[in-house]
């Protein structure tokens, strides 16, 4: 087993420890999206796809009723048809931020395992996950599909299968095996502690949910919560391997 309050003491440690560390981090992720923003505002300005969005409709008056009757979807689509070539970049530009944006993800994961390692790690650490990349992808995609499938079944099976199958991430990251081998690794890893597991993310929950008026408490919880889950992977890990 392992104890909550000693997961949830290591990652506010951890967090008071290398504030600027996670600083750094938080403010690539945001620059990350924000750049994304910009760059896509700018094409949209420059292009006639801001005409498209903002195509004005006809208002008539029938009976004693106003009717609005908005632009038709063929002039849209021609309007966009007309600016593929923007419309195109403006996807390129997404798509280039959510690869940034997963790959900073797996150098949290990454990080996140030094600190409890050996209480420090840095910003260059996010690059050793490159290799992981396609199997982290596939195991996402697959975890997703599979609590997907258990919240629709009965929705109980979809938060035992999110819970089994939740360490996948650190596994990847920690071992570098494949994605169904991760998930079968924190299938084994989470067998018997499911409840602790469930209550964890419930006072995550709790904390996240109950700071929220002081506006930074949400930013510090989430972090404490990531940071924690080192520390269980770590002890449960540890524990399987002697027992």
């Amino acid at each position: 087993s392992f104890s909550i309050s000693e997961a949830l003491s290591f990652g506010f440690r951890m967090f008071v420890r290398n504030i600027w560390l996670i600083l750094g981090l938080s403010l690539a992720g945001a620059g990350i999206k924000f750049g994304a923003v910009v760059m896509s505002g700018m094409i949209i300005m420059q292009s006639g796809l801001s005409t498209c969005l903002k195509v004005e409709g006809r208002t008539e008056r029938f009976e004693n009723a106003t009717v609005y009757h908005p632009a038709t979807y063929k002039n849209i689509l021609d309007c966009v048809m007309n600016n593929i070539n923007p419309l195109m970049l403006i996807l390129l530009i997404c798509l280039l931020a959510a690869i940034l944006s997963f790959i900073l993800l797996m150098g949290w994961n990454r990080i996140a395992l030094d600190l409890y390692d050996r209480g420090t790690s840095e910003f260059s650490r996010i690059f050793v996950t490159f290799p992981f990349f396609l199997s982290y992808l596939i195991a996402g995609i697959l975890y997703a599909a599979i609590v997907i499938g258990g919240l629709i079944l009965l929705i109980i099976p979809g938060i035992i299968w999110a819970l089994k199958y939740g360490f996948f991430d650190l596994i990847i990251i920690d071992t570098g095996c494949g994605p169904v081998a991760a998930l079968s690794k924190s299938g084994h890893l989470t067998y018997g502690h499911k409840w602790q597991l469930f209550f964890f993310a419930l006072i995550g929950i709790i904390l996240i949910r109950g700071s929220a008026f002081t506006i930074v408490g949400p930013f510090i919880f989430i972090y404490v919560l990531f940071l924690s889950r080192a520390y269980i992977y770590r002890t449960l890990q540890g524990k399987k391997e002697h027992a």
